[in-house]
């Protein structure tokens, strides 16, 4: 497994994402890049009709990585490293931008998401997807956080994790507002 892991992060992955955003930044012609103003005016029209939806898909977007993964690319690739992680945003952007096309275009009333657009395609990719999520949370996902925090606040690993889990759990008990609110 781990063989499979580092050929697909190793190069595999990087250079398909690379293409894709590529791809879709041609077909989108790249409007994000030479309309930043339209671009700016539509993110503040989102923010009048509702900081808590636009505060969700940034939490669901942004994590560990864009912070931890920064400082540990400059430390070990130096100051070039900046560069090729923006050429690297500028095709993510793309990426990105379909996903939650896709994911508003195949939504069903309220609930959307990866899972559907996939279900359209096929119903056992889908639900692949769904387990794979599933196992991300409870496994790669939950650690990187808990192992970056504990690091900077110099504290035990298990205790970090136990004080995240039981706030994660609070602000999840309280529903869908409060997850937003907070």
């Amino acid at each position: 497994m781990e063989k499979i892991s580092s050929i697909l992060s190793g190069i595999i992955c990087p250079v398909f994402l690379i293409f894709a955003g590529l791809y879709f930044g041609w077909r989108l012609r790249f409007f994000y890049v030479f309309h930043p103003i339209k671009t700016l005016k539509s993110v503040k029209g989102a923010l009048k009709k509702g900081f808590s939806s636009l505060a969700c898909a940034l939490a669901g977007t942004l994590g560990v990585g864009n912070m931890a993964g920064v400082a540990t690319a400059v430390y070990m690739g130096g100051p070039g490293a900046l560069v090729w992680m923006e050429i690297g945003a500028l095709c993510a952007m793309a990426v990105k931008y379909m996903e939650v096309r896709l994911a508003m275009e195949t939504r069903v009333g309220r609930r959307g998401g990866a899972w559907n657009y996939i279900k359209k395609i096929s119903a056992p990719a889908a639900s692949l997807f769904a387990m794979l999520c599933i196992g991300n949370s409870y496994l790669t996902g939950n650690i990187v956080q808990v192992k970056a925090a504990a690091s900077a606040l110099s504290f035990p690993p298990i205790w970090v994790g136990i004080a995240m889990g039981g706030f994660a759990l609070f602000v999840a008990a309280g529903g869908g507002k409060r997850i937003s609110g907070f």
